[in-house]
């Protein structure tokens, strides 16, 4: 500095620092499961000037708040700027969560009587699974497994829901076509000669029948020969039959 009323001249020194963002610490909660949101914490800004402002949007968009809920998986660019207009910047990425894939035959067609042994096959561990659910709960041997015997009596959809520990869910759909049709086979001829061979008339029926209510036979002339009343269930597939010898 130099007076110009006697030219004297004085010197010194001044040391003028910058301060600026030079790191910040961030947190990532990625979804626990498919279309469940995430959240992004922002923490400790070293350096720079306070208060500092926020963006998960590459600077198009500051905030004051320093956490973002309900965010979906993905990369997200993250800006600190502070007070003098400072920016620092980072990248985020969300994972995508557990997704949760049942695979189980869409369609089946039975025989009315039959059963079907159901496989649902999932891509997570069996262990991490909370709950299994059938709707609706109809024929089944179980409605809290991945397995269920079926027997259905008439056509059913059904929904299995699978739901883990976390929360996450995943589904798939199942249909039964039922043919009733029952198979019922009455021989055209028999002879009660007693020599061993055909001396008996019997009805075979499918297990789809489930008891013979009542059995006729006629003779050539319309005229009825005997009957009979049978309830005795037939269980096996062609093994269950009533019968009738020569009542002449």
């Amino acid at each position: 500095m130099t007076n110009p009323l006697n030219g004297c001249v004085s010197t010194d020194e001044v040391f003028v620092t910058e301060s600026f963002p030079v790191a910040f610490d961030y947190v990532v909660d990625p979804p626990v499961c498919v279309g469940f949101p995430g959240s992004i914490q922002f923490g400790e800004v070293l350096g720079g000037t306070p208060p500092y402002q926020y963006s998960i949007s590459g600077g198009f968009a500051f905030s004051g708040q320093n956490f973002y809920a309900g965010l979906e998986a993905g990369t997200y660019d993250l800006v600190v700027r502070d007070a003098n207009g400072c920016d620092l910047l980072d990248e985020a990425f969300l994972s995508e969560g557990v997704e949760v894939d049942l695979e189980v035959e869409r369609e089946v067609f039975l025989d009315l009587g039959n059963s079907y042994q159901v496989q649902v096959f999932v891509n997570i561990d069996e262990n991490d699974i909370e709950s299994i659910t059938w709707e609706p709960d109809l024929f089944l041997s179980c409605n809290d497994c991945l397995t269920p015997m079926v027997t259905p009596t008439h056509a059913v959809d059904y929904l299995v829901t699978v739901i883990t520990e976390e929360g996450c869910e995943g589904a798939a759909r199942i249909s039964f076509r039922v043919n009733k049709q029952a198979n019922v086979y009455v021989p055209n001829i028999f002879t009660p000669n007693g020599d061993g061979e055909n001396d008996v008339f019997m009805i075979f029926a499918g297990n789809q029948v489930k008891e013979v209510k009542n059995f006729l036979v006629f003779n050539r002339w319309g005229n009825r020969c005997t009957s009979s009343t049978i309830s005795s269930p037939m269980i096996l597939p062609m093994a269950g039959m009533v019968s009738i010898a020569d009542r002449r």
